[in-house]
């Protein structure tokens, strides 16, 4: 099973997100973006946007979500 770890940390200006591959430690997706006081988008627009990158079969993948920042 492929296991992909998954922090995002809601700061008081900027939603941030990085994808780690639990085997190699690569980071295989960052980004962030301004949310202008709307955390819960923001969250659900970069977990949207990493979905779409993966391209992975999810019933193969674990994801470990880890939350941190003001807004967590």
């Amino acid at each position: 099973m492929y296991t992909l770890i998954v922090g995002i940390d809601i700061g008081s200006t900027t939603t941030k997100i990085a994808a780690v591959d639990e085997l190699n430690k690569n980071i295989i997706f960052s980004n962030y973006i301004r949310h202008n006081a709307h955390q819960i988008e923001s969250v659900y627009t970069l977990l949207s946007q990493l979905k779409e990158y993966l391209s992975i079969d999810a019933e193969h993948m674990e994801i470990r979500l880890v939350f941190t920042g003001s807004g967590a």
